[in-house]
């Protein structure tokens, strides 16, 4: 333990023992009966979004695509259109709807990630389209996921 103005640092293995409750705490699984997380909440609405564009008859090319920083949620292909989807969720419409959440710099940001992911796959695609596919509603469990609200806007941008 050092002391600088008063104040007690600590190092090494002090601070492991310390620390080391804390991070046992961190490290308990949840309980059955938890709420999800954002992160599965927004995968829960990603896998519905590529069911939806599955039974649409698109062939899903790629899922949570990083192209440089920015993420692309779904490519998909039907044919010789290709379709680069965001997918926006919400658990109400209570501060706007979830489509008004894709600002002017994400969409900006979503189109150079395209034009480069397009780039690096060449193939012969006649019609390139940008689509947003919304759900509005408590993405829980199963029921409610499929209670949700799903809304898809084609050539959104």
């Amino acid at each position: 333990v050092s002391s600088s103005a008063g104040l007690f640092v600590l190092r090494g293995a002090r601070f492991h023992r310390a620390f080391a409750c804390w991070r046992r705490k961190s490290r308990r699984e949840a309980p059955d009966n938890a709420r999800m997380t954002r992160r599965d909440r927004g995968k829960a609405a990603e896998e519905r979004v590529a069911q939806h564009l599955r039974e649409a008859g698109f062939e899903l090319l790629a899922r949570n695509l990083y192209v440089g920083r920015t993420e692309i949620d779904i490519v998909a292909r039907r044919g010789v259109l290709l379709v680069f989807c965001e997918v926006r969720s919400r658990r109400s419409d209570d501060y706007g709807h979830p489509a008004l959440s894709l600002s002017r710099d994400k969409r900006r940001r979503l189109r150079i990630a395209a034009a480069r992911w397009l780039r690096s796959h060449p193939a012969p695609f006649a019609h390139i389209r940008f689509d947003i596919a919304t759900l509005t509603g408590d993405l829980q469990d199963e029921s409610s996921l499929a209670a949700a609200r799903l809304e898809y806007f084609p050539n959104a941008f």
